[in-house]
């Protein structure tokens, strides 16, 4: 009787250190591309195709996205954020805290996970 030793098809070539690796370069450049990811990791000893890293990001759930296009302002937005600035000038900014929707990233992570 032939006993199955688990496991089906082949071994995963980036597994533990290469996979932290490629995190940490998409966390350094988000816009790096497959090409310089495969030589990085070809200096790392981890010798793969740039469809298997492709097939590897996106099986631990990065996408492909680009930002959101917003409009620029219109001479009436502008308009009138100078005309509420001046209205506001003399207030007492001393219990007010600011705070709109915008999103800063410290160290550059922009990829979608």
């Amino acid at each position: 009787m032939v006993v199955h030793a688990g496991g089906n098809g082949r071994l995963r070539k980036i597994k533990g250190d290469a996979s932290r690796t490629l995190r940490q370069y998409l966390c350094r450049n988000s816009l790096i591309s497959l090409r310089t990811l495969k030589i990085k990791l070809a200096k790392k000893n981890v010798d793969v195709s740039s469809s298997t890293i492709q097939r590897h990001l996106i099986n631990h759930g990065y996408k492909k996205d680009l930002p959101l296009a917003t409009p620029m302002l219109t001479n009436l937005h502008k308009k009138n954020c100078v005309k509420w600035a001046q209205e506001h000038l003399n207030d007492s900014w001393k219990r007010t805290v600011f705070s709109d929707k915008t999103a800063f990233c410290l160290f550059r992570i922009t990829v979608k996970r």
